[in-house]
């Protein structure tokens, strides 16, 4: 990629590349939809390995994440022995079960210490992982990684899904 200096950068090129990235996005979202599911102990063998993946449970959407290592991004999300920052959507809807609010940046609050110091939320984290490895999980291969950062957003605005995880 070719850089420009800012005092040089034009707008109508880069309206052009974004309407180009943007393009067909649609159809990457409807083909997402239509992925057959499969579960975590369903899996095939032959995952593609950069995708946007979507995690429901029955019709309602969960989570939609992307990846560049995709089955490795299954088992950390779904594996009994991941850590919270593995498996971060499990921890957060053990937070939500246990209607523990996280205050973020607080000296102490980092989920391995909250995960000890809140009574039962080490359990509903672990039952949280196993029941995320029953979820339906959609896929859609997207090597482009502007693309994939793209159709992830607009899955996520499409299906209105609850969880995201922002920058860190």
């Amino acid at each position: 990629m070719i850089q420009t200096p800012l005092a040089e950068v034009r707008t109508q090129p880069c309206i052009q590349a974004f309407g180009d990235a943007i393009q067909g996005l649609d159809a990457s979202f409807r083909s997402l939809l239509a992925c057959d599911p499969i579960t975590f102990d369903t899996r095939p063998r032959n995952l593609p390995v950069e995708v946007v993946y979507l995690f429901s449970n029955g019709d309602r959407p969960i989570y939609v994440g992307r990846s560049n290592n995709f089955r490795q991004r299954l088992g950390n999300h779904c594996r009994n022995s991941s850590q919270t920052n593995q498996a971060s959507l499990a921890f957060r809807l053990a937070c939500e079960e246990m209607q523990h609010v996280r205050t973020k940046y607080q000296r102490g609050s980092s989920a391995a210490n909250i995960l000890k110091d809140v009574p039962g939320l080490f359990e509903a984290f672990n039952r949280m992982k196993l029941q995320m490895r029953s979820m339906e999980i959609r896929y859609v291969a997207e090597p482009d990684q502007v693309r994939q950062g793209l159709l992830e957003m607009y899955a996520a605005l499409a299906l209105g899904t609850k969880h995201d995880f922002g920058t860190h």
